[in-house]
């Protein structure tokens, strides 16, 4: 897997945080990887997002509202909801 990015022949792949995001104009400032280098870039809000991380309810709620159903969470689940008490999405 030493070139992530060869797979990724119509779409790019980003990485950013929280800190990085601007929800008034929804750009954000993170990396764009692009011929095996991460690139600091400023980009619009990606069509789809895989979370890694717990997001509080004001986070989730951003996203549900800007990329819906194409945020994918990989988060643990207690008792049906999110760590951090929000219902997840149902799919």
């Amino acid at each position: 897997m030493s070139d992530i990015g060869g797979i990724y022949t119509k779409g790019q792949v980003a990485a950013f945080s929280l800190e990085g995001i601007n929800r008034d104009n929804q750009m954000i400032k993170g990396y764009l990887y692009n011929e095996g280098m991460w690139n600091p870039s400023t980009f619009s809000m990606p069509d789809a997002i895989i979370n890694r991380v717990s997001l509080n309810c004001k986070w989730e709620s951003f996203f549900r509202k800007t990329v819906g159903r194409r945020m994918i969470n990989n988060l643990h689940l207690i008792n049906g909801k999110c760590i951090n008490g929000c219902q997840p999405i149902q799919i």
